[in-house]
């Protein structure tokens, strides 16, 4: 779709058949937006889809996602399970952060979606702060969700 400000293109599919892809294996773009998909991927194909997105980025372009955070969603469903069961992995903050860095992202940075203040504190999951916290915030490790950007320096 075309706007006075640049075209976006929406692709529906599984991420890791990117590689297969032929009408995107040339092309380049200013931004990369998953929502909600990281949790999907296989975990050992992450870092080649990351590693594709960079390399499919114009030079100052920007990757972005957003994705449930581990820290939070583990209080929520214990270990060994995730709020989805077709999520091959759930990551926090910093596991994403270290991935994007390891593809060669700059400038990576990630804040939270609905804050969750009291949730690592009393170390049991509640809705009621679905109430107490921001929509947004700062912090992502303390978020139920967090969106995370990487820019592409080549």
């Amino acid at each position: 779709r075309t706007f006075p400000w640049g075209t976006v293109q929406y692709i529906h599919g599984y991420a890791e058949d990117i590689f297969e892809n032929q009408t995107l294996a040339t092309q380049k773009f200013d931004m990369i937006f998953m929502g909600q998909v990281v949790e999907h991927i296989h975990i050992d194909k992450l870092p080649a889809l990351f590693e594709w997105i960079h390399k499919h980025l114009n030079a100052g372009g920007y990757f972005c996602c957003d994705t449930p955070n581990r820290l939070i969603t583990f209080y929520e469903t214990g270990e060994g399970n995730y709020i989805d069961p077709d999520h091959k992995k759930e990551y926090t903050p910093r596991e994403l952060t270290a991935l994007l860095k390891q593809a060669g992202f700059i400038d990576v940075k990630s804040s939270g979606i609905l804050e969750m203040p009291h949730v690592q504190i009393n170390r049991s999951f509640d809705v009621s702060d679905y109430y107490d916290g921001d929509l947004l915030c700062h912090d992502a490790e303390r978020a139920y969700c967090f969106a995370i950007t990487g820019r592409c320096n080549t």
